[in-house]
């Protein structure tokens, strides 16, 4: 007679189940900006590579305006570059204020009394700046883009092309860089022509 079958093994015991990871933190959806997007007030017309950060313009010009405050002298607004206009534009404001500007020896004595500016009015920078808080009059570099955008969409914005724009770079004492919608040229008018104001803001 057969013998009878061996009794089942006992199964191992399961080893223990690792920790579980804790969960990472909910990313954020970071809005990405493009070219013509209309934005806080103003139109996009330059975005850098990372889609969050860039330049808008005010959706009309604010007007025309000579550069300078009536009193020709150097106020360092040389700044040229991408973002360099809102420097210069605090630099312009700061320099044309009547409250202590000693003139100094380039000043045309008429626009002079008791050694400070007394004139006031409304020039390009001012324009800009108080069209909101932190808009600015654009730099070089920063009104040429804005003059590229507008030969890419020539139906945004309302530019126009039969007079100049300042922008807020100062060359010499006497002249500052403007830029022709019409064709994309920069040129050095002097500080006293009244030219057209679009003010722009980083964002």
């Amino acid at each position: 007679m057969p013998g009878a079958a061996g009794a089942t093994g006992a199964t191992g015991a399961t080893g223990a189940t690792g920790r579980a990871g804790t969960n990472g933190a909910t990313g954020a959806g970071l809005a990405v900006h493009y070219i013509g997007e209309s934005y806080q007030g103003g139109i996009v017309y330059w975005v850098q590579s990372d889609g969050q950060h860039g330049l808008m313009a005010a959706t009309a010009d604010q007007g025309r305006a000579e550069w300078y405050n009536g009193t020709t002298f150097k106020t360092n607004a040389t700044a040229d570059g991408i973002y360099g206009g809102a420097k210069n534009t605090q630099d312009i404001i700061v320099s044309q204020t009547s409250v202590g500007l000693i003139c100094a020896a380039e000043v045309v004595p008429d626009n002079c009394t008791g050694g400070f500016a007394t004139e006031t009015s409304d020039y390009a920078a001012l324009l800009a700046a108080t069209y909101y808080g932190d808009w600015y009059l654009p730099s070089k570099d920063e009104l040429n883009l804005l003059y590229n955008f507008h030969t890419a969409n020539p139906e945004l914005g309302g530019f126009d092309t039969t007079i100049p724009y300042w922008s807020s770079s100062e060359y010499l004492i006497d002249r500052a860089w403007s830029q022709s919608f019409s064709n994309g040229a920069q040129s050095l008018p002097v500080k006293s022509d009244h030219l057209l104001v679009r003010a722009v803001r980083a964002f």
